[in-house]
């Protein structure tokens, strides 16, 4: 009995982690198609711009991605002090962390510079990646893609190696996030380019969605208990 409790409660977090790896795929499509091609789920590239500004001299692109880097480290404090602190359940921060990203998004002018119209996609992008960090003990972002490609590859490859069938399960459950990640980039280019900047309400689609599922995975968390 209690392993058939501990099985649907890995699947429930399973379904939820995609589910937000879906919403963060919606945020990335949003911000590279109307923030001229950048991306606000992670910060490889705005650290890489944060040098170039310091060799091109150039102060106002500087002090914009330093922003960018303070909002993000920012919001991996908060949610550490409100996890560790306050005892707060950080999923349900992001959840609400999330929803106020997409109603700021949805409020700033069209004409807003680029890199602050992704402010908001930064700070709860980085809440989220902590929030929502992989189920069955495995470490998977659900914002951005390149890890899960890499543990999709490795897992593949110990499989084809030593036929170790827990090797497909780890290999499925990051195919899974990849998937619903551009499921969700798909649905947040198809309706960018129907709605343009008001398309970013309709991620809110997986907030509510969001929300039902971390019900029932907190039901299910009672019931392990």
């Amino acid at each position: 009995m209690q392993e058939i409790s501990e099985n649907k409660l890995n699947m429930l977090r399973r379904f939820l982690h995609h589910n937000m790896a879906a919403f963060a795929g919606f945020m990335g499509a949003y911000g590279l198609l109307l923030r001229e091609d950048f991306f606000g789920n992670a910060q490889t590239v705005n650290m890489i711009y944060i040098i170039f500004a310091i060799l091109g001299r150039d102060f106002k692109e500087f002090l914009l991605r330093v922003v960018v880097l303070i909002l993000y480290v920012g919001a991996a404090l908060i949610y550490v002090y409100m996890g560790k602190k306050l005892k707060k359940d950080t999923r349900v921060a992001a959840l609400i962390v999330n929803t106020v990203s997409v109603v700021i998004l949805a409020s700033l002018p069209e004409d807003t510079d680029p890199v602050v119209g992704l402010y908001p996609i930064f700070f709860a992008m980085s809440f989220q990646w902590n929030a929502y960090s992989g189920v069955y003990g495995y470490n998977s972002s659900s914002i951005f893609s390149t890890n899960n490609i890499r543990q999709v590859s490795l897992s593949l490859g110990e499989y084809l190696i030593d036929r170790n069938k827990n090797h497909l399960h780890k290999m499925f459950f990051f195919l899974g996030v990849l998937v619903f990640f551009h499921i969700g980039v798909a649905y947040g280019f198809v309706m960018t380019m129907i709605r343009g900047q008001s398309s970013i309400w309709f991620d809110l689609v997986f907030i509510a969605s969001g929300a039902v599922l971390l019900g029932f995975v907190k039901k299910a968390e009672k019931e392990a208990k």
